[in-house]
This record gives structure tokens, sequence and C-alpha cells, in this order.
């Protein structure tokens, strides 16, 4: 199934309390729903009000933006709305097919297009593995992102996030993930990212946002992790609005349930609103960052790199305000 195939094409499809299914059968003959596939065409599905769309089979596969140049977008709304994929969906990333005739199986490639796909208002999708972007950056606009936000749930065994990759949203990921080099984005101004399985990261980027309210509460992003959280060479950025924190104000930005097998190594911490010294430490169950002084309003955003002095055994590294 296409929509948006041919260069210049535009397509929408709805499918309201429906089900649209494929079944690719028993031999190597693949059954993909392609969602805006080639250069300069765009393509929408939109699944609401309980309707459902599958492509099963271990060839069953739903690729949203496919090549450079295609822009493709699919929304999961409501209860009991699914996108079910028997294999893989694929979010602003190419496949590699025998004789360039969708007709074999193969590889991934590492191009594609723009694609989002955005599940929401108790909304489901279900995969056997996830790609969200690619790691070649050019063209800049081609794009891979998953929301998942208002109370929205993902399904897979393993979702992927590479370098032009954003997982973003306040909904629920079942899957572990595999971050090589992308974006996570927890919250929805702010709110908690739920990931039920391990985080594997190498390079990733995290944005995190801390809203001060009046009374002296703050409101901020967390990820929550039911597993352990392996994170390394990553970097962290905070943004600052409204009430900025004072010592002793702190921050749980990860928790994980399995702590013995965690590590937070940020090799960069980038804040934008605000400066001031704080510490950063995986503590008990959660990673913390706590301010250590009066922040302070800044236009610009300020980088700290770590410093990496333990103290008191906490695992606690400080970092200190530029001038």
């Amino acid at each position: 199934m296409n929509i948006g195939r041919s260069t210049g094409a535009s397509g929408t499809v709805n499918v309201d309390n429906a089900q649209l299914s494929l079944n690719p059968g028993t031999g190597s003959e693949l059954a993909n729903i392609y969602v805006s596939k080639n250069a300069n065409t765009t393509g929408e599905l939109n699944v609401t009000n309980a309707g459902q769309v599958s492509v099963s089979g271990a060839n069953g596969n739903v690729i949203i933006g496919q090549r450079p140049g295609s822009e493709g977008a699919v929304t999961v709304s409501g209860t009991n709305s699914l996108l079910s994929a028997g294999n893989q969906i694929l979010i602003g990333r190419n496949f590699l097919f025998d004789d360039n005739n969708d007709t074999a199986p193969g590889t991934v490639l590492q191009s594609g297009g723009s694609g989002t796909l955005t599940v929401e208002n108790d909304g489901r999708v279900q995969a056997q593995t996830i790609f969200i972007g690619k790691q070649i950056l050019d063209p800049a606009e081609n794009k891979g992102t998953l929301n998942v936000v208002d109370g929205g749930t993902v399904q897979a065994d393993t979702v992927f996030i590479y370098r032009d990759g954003t997982l973003a949203g306040n909904g629920t990921v079942e899957a572990d993930i595999e971050n090589l080099g992308g974006t996570v984005e927890p919250g929805l101004s702010p709110g908690d990212l739920n990931i039920i399985g391990n985080v594997q990261d190498t390079g990733g980027t995290y944005n995190m946002e801390v809203i001060g309210n009046p009374g002296g509460t703050f409101s901020f992003d967390r990820v929550l992790v039911d597993g352990f959280a392996s994170i390394v060479d990553a970097i962290l950025n905070i943004s600052f609005a409204g009430l900025l924190p004072g010592p002793g104000d702190v921050f749980n930005f990860f928790s994980v349930t399995d702590p013995t097998n965690s590590v937070f190594d940020f090799a960069q911490i980038n804040l934008s609103g605000a400066r001031g010294d704080f510490e950063t430490g995986l503590v008990n169950n959660n990673f913390v960052f706590v301010a250590q002084s009066e922040f302070e309003s800044v236009p610009e955003p300020t980088t700290l790199v770590l410093m990496g002095i333990g103290l008191a055994g906490l695992g606690f590294a400080r970092r200190r305000r530029n001038p």
C-alpha cells in the first residue's frame, strides 16, 4: 500500500473506527505500508476512534518517509486505535530491496526522508523493531521523530534511535532502547517519558525542561526506566524558565529500577536560561541534579564540561558556572 508514491504526489488515508489489514502470506513477498515513498511526495495516515491498521507476518513493514525528499506522517489516536507491523516500523529511514523492485527482503540503508509517527490519547503501536532516523545527516531536513504522548503506548522488542532521530513525549515505550547518537525529549511541557525496558546509549542527547512555579515548587522532565540505563558520552541539555533553583534544590531527571547496572556518564551539560553551581550523581535509583548556589538568569546557553570530582563516595561530580 502506497500513500504518496509518484514524484509530486500527495495522499491521505483515514482509518476511523474501521480495520485495514495486509498479509504477505508465507513466502518472501513483502506487504509494506509506505507513507510517502519517493522524493517530492507527501503522505499521511490517520488511525483514529478505535481504528486498526495491521501488516502482519515476518515481512510486514511500515515505512514513513522512505527516500530523501519524502515527507510522511502517521497519527494513531484514541482508545483501542492500533498500528501493528509484524516486522519493522521505519521512521525517516530507507530499505534496500533486490533489484529495487520491493519484492525481496533486504537490509536497512543509511538514507531516508522525513517521517513522523505520533501515538496519542491511549493509541497503541506494535512492531518487532522500530528504527527512528538514520546516521547520515544530509540533507538536514530529512529526520525521523516518534512522539508518544498523552497515554500513547509503543510496544517493540527494540527501538533504535539514530543521529537524526528523536524520541519524545510523556507516554510509554515498552521496549529496550538503543540510542546511537539520537535525541530523547521527555515530557510535554514538562512530563515523564516511561520506558519499560533497558536503555543503552552512546553519544545521545537528552533535552530536559525545568519550570519554576510560584511558591518555590518545580516541574521538570524525567525519564523513568523500568530496568537499567547505560548512558555514556552523552549530552544533557537543561532549559530553565520561571523561578530559578537555589541551593539544595534537587531534580531527579532519570529514575531506574536497576541502579546496579546503570551508568550515567555525560560528556557535556548545557544550561539555557540560567547558570549556577551544581552537582550530579546516581543516588539510590535516581540520577540527580543538585543546585549548589542561587542560579542566575542568562540569555544564552552555558556549557559545562564534567569535572569528574567524586564527593563523599556518592558518585557525584561538581560543575562550575562559567564566568
